[in-house]
């Protein structure tokens, strides 16, 4: 929740986000994992863990890069908004379909299909699931296809949304070089600011009740009462009323 996580967990304005990545090592020659039963047990044990923090709408997925690099094989771990994730879905109906992809396919599923896909389609789902908006997704499309094609790299500035540990770096997305935010970059980073301010003045009120897992009951918290709300919906951000 301290970093771009805390947008798909309080109102699914991204559906999707990164939580953490880890690594097990490999050898170098056939990719294979060095020792599968404790990368087994380990990925088992994590399993186990976000199964306490999931509900029927906030989740958890395990997925393995399809990239290598170096000695090591890296995983993700992402927490998804299940109704947001549908909600892209229907936003998205002709990209989807090709894929067999419909608002009941289980979100698991739907991420390892969109981790291995071909790397153009990969950054297109990424994109629409991460909670870009169109216009940047289609840019960062073509900008790739046209490297990929010419060898010529595409020159682009960042669009920053700032979460609550950092200004920069977390939720931010690419687009043309010197253009100004549209409307829309800046009606969705308004929307984030006032997640980001609900948020810090929920966590200063439930961390300064006393708690053995501060943060777990502040967890707790926002997904029995804040992941459904009607900030996606309204140009008032009402999130202390929960979706009907």
């Amino acid at each position: 929740m301290e970093k771009e996580g805390l947008f798909t967990v309080l109102g699914g304005l991204k559906p999707i986000s990164t939580v953490e990545h880890f690594q097990f090592p490999i050898d170098t020659t056939t990719k294979n994992l060095l020792s599968p039963e404790e990368a087994s047990l380990q990925i088992q044990m994590l399993h186990e863990s976000l199964k306490l923090l999931s509900d029927e709408n906030i989740g958890f997925a395990i997925v393995p890069f399809k990239a290598f690099f170096g000695d090591s094989r890296s995983f993700q771990i992402l927490v998804y908004h299940k109704s947001s994730v549908q909600r892209i879905i229907q936003a998205y109906p002709e990209f989807f379909i090709k894929r067999g992809v419909l608002t009941e396919t289980d979100p698991l599923s739907l991420l390892t299909m969109v981790e291995f896909e071909e790397k153009l389609d990969r950054f297109r789902a990424y994109g629409y699931l991460f909670g870009y908006p169109t216009h940047a997704v289609d840019f960062f499309v073509k900008a790739a296809k046209h490297e990929e094609t010419t060898g010529e790299f595409v020159k682009r500035s960042f669009f920053q949304i700032p979460v609550a540990n950092s200004e920069t770096g977390r939720f931010v997305y690419a687009l043309p070089e010197d253009e100004e935010p549209s409307t829309t970059d800046l009606e969705l980073k308004r929307k984030a600011g006032a997640i980001l301010e609900t948020y810090k003045r929920i966590r200063e009120e439930q961390l300064a009740l006393e708690s053995d897992y501060p943060f777990l009951e502040l967890l707790k918290f926002i997904r029995e009462n804040l992941s459904e709300c009607s900030c996606l919906r309204e140009k008032s951000i009402k999130f202390l009323e929960p979706v009907n």
